[in-house]
């Protein structure tokens, strides 16, 4: 956090308070530390049931979605907004760092779910989530807590429904700096940016693929599709201040 703060790296806050910014970036620092740590462990002789698979699969996303999530916190133009607005400059040959998020977002998510699937359907099914969950979590990180809350949520009901999946062991490297993005958020000292709501996504649409069936995810695909429909023209943030229970699920934890 102070290393963000010394480099300037602030942005005013939902109250119009400078605040450090792109905090996320402690989420592939912190997890591909301890997959280190990890890897030292199992040569030296310790534990070895890590499924090397999922797990770089896991880290290629995290990186690559922080990375590009980091270049839009620092030179984003925030005029224009929505996937819609961002590609239409491409018509004046303008890239924006929106597109540039979703070009790379979309690469690497087919990637991966190239690794996960052989079958077309599933193939296309899981990049479809894999691309959408990583703008997701951008979609709620509007408030503190907000994204994370959505996150935590999601990956609790995969959870429960996938338990003995060999994945979930993977989620000791995850929880510690997601716990540290919380608490940034919750006391206002920081925000998270791109940087993390982008990995928190990608974190997410990849339980979701590696652990639910081709059904589940459809039907997930549909609630992603018409997220980001609703979310091109109406407001998130109004839609809950007028839900009571939303808006006590969101303002739980943060300061008065």
């Amino acid at each position: 956090m102070r290393l963000l703060s010394g480099a300037n790296c602030t942005k005013p806050n939902w109250r119009k308070r400078y605040v450090v910014n792109s905090f996320g970036l402690l989420l592939p620092t912190v997890m591909l530390a301890a997959t280190a740590v990890t890897m030292i462990q199992v040569f030296a002789g310790g534990p070895g049931n890590i499924n090397a698979t999922e797990l770089l699969a896991l880290l290629a996303l995290v990186v690559t979605t922080s990375f590009v999530g980091f270049i839009d916190d620092l030179i984003g133009n925030r005029v224009i907004g929505g996937l819609r607005g961002h590609f239409s400059q491409l018509r004046f040959g303008i890239m924006t760092t929106g597109t540039l998020k979703a070009i790379v977002g979309f690469a690497i998510a087919v990637t991966i779910a190239g690794f996960v699937s052989t079958d077309i359907i599933v193939f296309l099914t899981n990049a479809a989530v894999l691309t959408l969950s990583i703008n997701a979590a951008n979609l709620f990180d509007l408030r503190p807590g907000r994204a994370i809350k959505v996150f935590s949520l999601g990956a609790i009901a995969t959870f429960i429904a996938t338990w003995s999946s060999s994945f979930w062991g993977l989620w000791g490297l995850i929880i510690p700096p997601v716990a540290g993005l919380l608490w940034g958020d919750l006391k206002e000292q920081s925000m998270m940016g791109d940087a993390g709501s982008n990995a928190l996504g990608a974190i997410l649409g990849f339980a979701f693929v590696i652990n639910l069936s081709e059904t589940a995810n459809l039907a997930i695909l549909a609630v992603l599709v018409v997220l980001h429909l609703i979310t091109e023209k109406y407001s998130i943030s109004n839609f809950i201040e007028k839900a009571p229970i939303l808006k006590q699920l969101d303002e739980l934890g943060l300061r008065q």
